[in-house]
């Protein structure tokens, strides 16, 4: 094997989230897609919602999903596959309380430096419910002790780290919580 192969930059390794979703097209899990459709109501606010993958299949699916993003970029591409998406930050909603009846707040909790507040935000503007996705580290200490790791640690801009059992919402509304998507030893 050549040097230079061997060479790794630590971009080579962590990803940077900030533009790696321009690179990408056609992202969004089935999974989630069947998660949301399952527990949404017609209308839909996708926080985080990157280049509008999910909020583009959800509304081929007959749904109303709304999309927004820190990321100027993000949005472009976003709205270039038909997604009524918006430059905004998780914690400023421009929306009127209630505009919604869903907030999908899928994998966007772990990069929030303010989480709780980014939650507040999505409950103001959630008529039914708001469905979360992020990582859990449950297990972390087990596999640290493999000198095993999550992937998604592998991502420079993770700055909170949930167990399962951590993200509750006071809200009074009925909870489907701990669903598990992935197979594996975990």
């Amino acid at each position: 094997m050549a040097e230079a192969e061997n060479n790794m930059k630590k971009e080579d390794i962590f990803r940077d989230t900030d533009t790696i979703y321009l690179k990408w097209d056609n992202y969004a899990s089935s999974k989630l897609i069947k998660f949301a459709t399952k527990y949404s109501g017609k209308r839909i606010l996708d926080i985080g919602c990157s280049i509008g993958d999910y909020s583009q299949k959800l509304n081929n699916l007959g749904f109303n999903s709304v999309g927004v993003d820190y990321n100027p970029e993000y949005i472009e591409k976003a709205r270039t596959k038909g997604v009524d998406a918006y430059v905004m930050d998780a914690y400023h909603l421009d929306f009127k309380n209630g505009s919604f009846d869903t907030v999908l707040m899928f994998e966007i909790l772990e990069h929030l430096e303010k989480p709780k507040l980014a939650l507040q935000e999505a409950k103001r503007v959630a008529k039914k419910n708001i469905l979360i996705t992020t990582p859990s580290f449950s297990k972390f200490k087990q596999l640290s002790g493999l000198r095993l790791t999550y992937y998604d640690v592998l991502e420079v801009d993770h700055v909170n780290f949930f167990a399962k059992e951590e993200i509750t919402i006071d809200s009074g509304q009925k909870c489907y919580q701990n669903h598990r998507f992935g197979k594996g030893p975990i």
